[in-house]
C-alpha cells in the first residue's frame, strides 16, 4: 500500500487520515495547530498528501516544498467519500455535512451537486455555548448536552397546547427554542446547552428533509464531528423521522468523509480495501 496522508481543513479542526502499510488511522486536531498536523504527516513519510477543506489552501502553501500534495474540492471529497463509505447501499442520497456551518449536496448517478448550505452548524453550538454558558469547547459542550434536558429551556407541543393537537404532533415537539427563558430561570447551564444543539439540530434536519423531498430522495446521511454527541445524533434521528425521512450515520468515522473522500478520488481501488475497517453505517 502507499503511503498517503488525507487532510480535511476545516475552519475549526483538521481531519488527518494516515495509510499506511501497517494500517489506517484517524486524528482531529485544531486548524491552528502547525505543529501537531505536520508531526502527524512525518510520522508517516507519505509519498503524497492529498488535501480538502475550506483552509486546504493555506495548508497546502505550507507543505508543498516537502511533500507532494494534491488539493481536492471540499465538495467532491466529501461526496466520494460518502459514496464509496455507502457502499452501493443507496446509488442516490442526500449528504449533510456539518461542519462551522452546514452543507447539504444530492449524489445521483449523474453526479453530485451542492443543493444548499445553512450558518448553523458546529460553530454555532460553539459560538453560543460560549455567549450562554461559558464554555466553547465542543467536548465540554458535549458532556453538557448530555447531561442537560432542553425542555426546562424550550417549549414543546405541550407546554403550549397540551393535548389539544396530540393527533397532529407529538407532545415532546420542541414549538419555540428557547421560549421558556423569557420568562423562567430554572434551567442549568446544561439544560441550555442541549437546547443549543436542538436548535441546531432541528434546522439541519428540517432543511435536509426538504431536500430529500425535493429530489425525490429518501436516504439522508449525516456527517461531521457534532455527531460524535450522543444528544446530536438522537436529536437529528428523531427530527428527521418527523420529516418522514430517514437517517443515516458513518458510525465513529462522522468527522473524516471528506479526507476518506479525498484519498478515494486520487487513489481509487489502491486504497479502498485499506479502509474497509473505517467504513461502519448505521
Amino acid at each position: 500500500m502507499n503511503r498517503i496522508v488525507g487532510l480535511d481543513v476545516g475552519g475549526t479542526n483538521t481531519k488527518i487520515l494516515l495509510c499506511m502499510p501497517e494500517g489506517c488511522s484517524v486524528y482531529v486536531t485544531e486548524s491552528h495547530n502547525y505543529k501537531e498536523i505536520e508531526a502527524r504527516i512525518d510520522s508517516a513519510s507519505p509519498e503524497t498528501v492529498v488535501l480538502t477543506g475550506g483552509r486546504a489552501s493555506g495548508l497546502y502553501s505550507r507543505l508543498q516544498d516537502r511533500y507532494p500534495c494534491e488539493v481536492v474540492s471540499e465538495m467532491t471529497a466529501m461526496c466520494k467519500g460518502a459514496e464509496y463509505l455507502a457502499g452501493g447501499r443507496h446509488r442516490d442520497m442526500i449528504l449533510v455535512s456539518v461542519g462551522t456551518g452546514t452543507a447539504f449536496y444530492y449524489i445521483s448517478a449523474d453526479g453530485y451537486r451542492r443543493i444548499g448550505g445553512s450558518g448553523v452548524g458546529g460553530g454555532t453550538i460553539r459560538g453560543l455555548g460560549r455567549m450562554l454558558t461559558g464554555v466553547s469547547d465542543y467536548h465540554r459542550l458535549q458532556v453538557m448536552m448530555e447531561l442537560g434536558n432542553r425542555e426546562r429551556a424550550d417549549y414543546t407541543s405541550s407546554d403550549i397546547y397540551g393535548n389539544t393537537f396530540s393527533h397532529i404532533l407529538p407532545p415532546n415537539v420542541i414549538v419555540s427554542n428557547f421560549g421558556k427563558l423569557a420568562t423562567e430561570t430554572a434551567a442549568s447551564t446544561e439544560d441550555i446547552a442541549s437546547a443549543i444543539c436542538g436548535i441546531v439540530t432541528e434546522t439541519v434536519a428540517n432543511i435536509a428533509c426538504q431536500a430529500a423531498k425535493r429530489f425525490q430522495v429518501k436516504p439522508i446521511y449525516y456527517c461531521g464531528g457534532i455527531f460524535r454527541s450522543a444528544v446530536a445524533k438522537r436529536e437529528i434521528r428523531r427530527y428527521t423521522e418527523l420529516g418522514k425521512e430517514r437517517a443515516f450515520f458513518f458510525e465513529g468515522i462522522e468527522e473524516f468523509v471528506g479526507a476518506i473522500g479525498a484519498v478515494v478520488y486520487f487513489y481509487g481501488d489502491r486504497v479502498k480495501s485499506d479502509l474497509q475497517l473505517l467504513t461502519p453505517i448505521k
